[in-house]
């Protein structure tokens, strides 16, 4: 079994740190393949890191399926592109806190989250109302440790900080087990479980478990539904690699266009279409030189779209229109 670990952010030595915690609770025979994006942020920590994390992250996913991954773990506690690599992927996706909190209300009536900067605070509180957590989690605490200050500051130090506001969560919150809220967190939860007395739950680690688990259960992503292969879209510059299926279109649908409608008149209507002024396409909303309806037929269409895509347009639009 090949389990793919993705570190979404660019810094190694915390990829390595997230491996060596993953191999020490994976079974045997189970291979920790740990890889990070080869672009982005050095860490994930607000709304424009995440975003610019996405694009290494969705290419590993790729990666990942055309090289045959068993499953892959997002290791990172916002859960950063988990839907849309659930979409690129045939095989299951499981992200760091969803894991996290699943396991933890198995083992306990309620958790609090002990996390880095208190400008994560949020993201935690929007993951436990998608997760449908919300009663379960007391309290989301931040420790005011940056994700990198991690990997530069002492353990000693961080043991300290990490563990006082987990005490301070386990006497003011009344919860019964604590989720680590960051995957720099990973090495940490053995020694802090056995030194509270309470299960200290690391994302990374209950992810690999997840993970084998609905791989030995033969369990995949589901392709209906809202993980169903998402249809083709024009896509600019390097993209289109990047969001294409390594053996199929997204879509799963014919890359062909479609037959022209038959009902006459169809064509008639669209050949006397008012040419449109110059500007956007009123169909694509792209910017089109002398743009009419008439050029999605008869020129190969605007500069963004090939004429594919503007005829499988028109058809639409008619059918809509007079079927």
């Amino acid at each position: 079994m090949q389990i793919q670990l993705i570190n979404p952010n660019t810094t190694a030595a915390m990829t390595e740190k997230m491996a060596m915690a993953a191999r020490q609770v994976a079974s045997p025979g189970t291979q920790i393949l740990a890889v990070q994006s080869a672009t982005g942020p050095a860490s994930i920590e607000s709304a424009v890191d995440e975003a610019l994390a996405l694009p290494g992250l969705l290419a590993q996913i790729k990666a990942g399926e055309a090289a045959g991954v068993d499953a892959h773990v997002i290791a990172c506690f916002g859960d950063p592109g988990l839907r849309a690599a659930r979409e690129m992927a045939a095989a299951p996706v499981i992200g760091i806190a969803e894991a996290a909190m699943q396991v933890a209300c198995l083992v306990s009536a309620s958790f609090s989250v002990v996390t880095t900067l208190g400008r994560t605070v949020p993201t935690a509180h929007r993951l436990l109302q998608d997760y449908g957590m919300t009663e379960r989690c007391i309290r989301v605490r931040a420790t005011g440790i940056a994700v990198l200050e991690l990997e530069a500051q002492t353990g000693d130090l961080l043991r300290q900080k990490i563990g006082n506001e987990c005490r301070q969560a386990l006497a003011e919150d009344g919860v019964g087990a604590i989720v680590l809220g960051c995957a720099g967190m990973a090495d940490l939860c053995t020694e802090l479980t056995q030194e509270l007395g309470v299960p200290v739950i690391d994302g990374v680690t209950a992810a690999v478990k997840l993970a084998e688990a609905l791989v030995g259960l033969r369990i995949r992503t589901s392709k209906r539904g809202d993980y169903a292969w998402p249809p083709s879209s024009p896509i600019s510059a390097s993209w289109p690699s990047l969001l294409r299926h390594h053996d199929v279109p997204f879509s799963c649908r014919p890359t062909q266009p479609p037959k022209p409608p038959t009902p006459e008149g169809l064509y008639d209507e669209a050949l006397n279409t008012p040419a449109h002024s110059d500007g956007f396409c009123h169909l694509c909303r792209h910017v089109s030189r002398r743009c009419r309806h008439v050029h999605l037929v008869l020129q190969p269409g605007c500069a963004v779209h090939g004429p594919a895509f503007h005829q499988q347009q028109l058809y639409q639009r008619l059918r809509q229109q007079h079927l």
